[in-house]
């Protein structure tokens, strides 16, 4: 049961945290989650189908690590408070079946189909004012039918409802994903001169809230973390990196590579 499931099955009766403070307000208490969520180390990145804007599940936007009592709940809800479905997205029963002329292949993309949105797995809640939202240079394909490791099993067998325009123009902090290519790299004279373009993917018309923009240069043939194979550190790649790891890790794992672009930089806000 993966922690997606598990969020549409959370017990009634949450256990209480602040034993140390049994008196605490209940006031008191939420402000302290508030504030631990707001904490730049809980920074969550959004990853969105560029094509279609679904969201594309990731343990790190499960909610239950969030649920630890009642406090916490209230307070990460006023952070994140728009509740967003998630559904099973491939048949179990058909996923590796032959279709009748024998092809695997074929059968798993009609499978991928087959899901039903009544069948609701668990939940993902957004924040428009705090999320980063990715919302170009990524496809749900890109995690494929076959392959896939369990540490992004969530993002291949997951689908939501694609986000509303409405949503989009409340977005206030975005990031792209610019792909070089292998002959030019991306060393960081070559990210210098793409940045200084300040030009990006995102339409203006649709995302028309935005203060920040992330954009994460990188060549199509390039690891995202360090280590060789077999040492307990395995070469990684952007792709799972954004949906195993947090936000603040990924910016650790990709800072030689991305860059901010501010309200100024956007010629938007004051």
């Amino acid at each position: 049961m993966d922690c997606l499931t598990i969020m549409a099955h959370l017990p009634r009766v949450i256990p209480k945290t602040f034993l140390a403070y049994p008196n605490f307000p209940g006031e008191v208490k939420i402000k302290i989650w508030t504030e631990f969520f707001l904490d730049p180390d809980q920074v969550r990145i959004v990853v969105m189908d560029q094509s279609t804007r679904e969201i594309i599940p990731s343990k790190p936007l499960a909610s239950s690590k969030y649920t630890l009592d009642s406090s916490s709940w209230a307070a990460f809800k006023s952070i994140y408070p728009v509740r967003v479905p998630v559904y099973h997205n491939y048949s179990k029963a058909k996923f590796l079946d032959e279709d009748s002329n024998g092809n695997v292949e074929n059968a798993a993309n009609q499978s991928a189909n087959t899901g039903t949105d009544d069948e609701e797995i668990g939940f993902i809640r957004l924040g428009f004012d705090h999320d980063i939202f990715l919302v170009k240079g990524m496809k749900r394909s890109i995690y494929g039918l076959d392959g896939w490791d369990e540490k992004w099993v969530v993002a291949a067998k997951s689908k939501t409802h694609p986000l509303s325009l409405e949503h989009c123009k409340l977005m206030r902090n975005l990031m792209e994903v610019i792909r070089l290519s292998p002959d030019i790299g991306d060393t960081l004279p070559v990210i210098r001169r793409k940045a200084k373009t300040n030009k990006h993917l995102y339409k203006k018309s649709v995302f028309s809230g935005v203060e920040t923009c992330r954009h994460i240069y990188c060549d199509w043939d390039r690891n995202g973390t360090s280590g060789t194979e077999g040492d307990g550190n395995e070469v990684g790649f952007l792709e799972r990196d954004l949906v195993i790891l947090s936000g603040s890790h990924v910016f650790i794992h990709w800072c030689y590579c991305m860059v901010l672009f501010d309200q100024k930089m956007l010629g938007v806000g004051p």
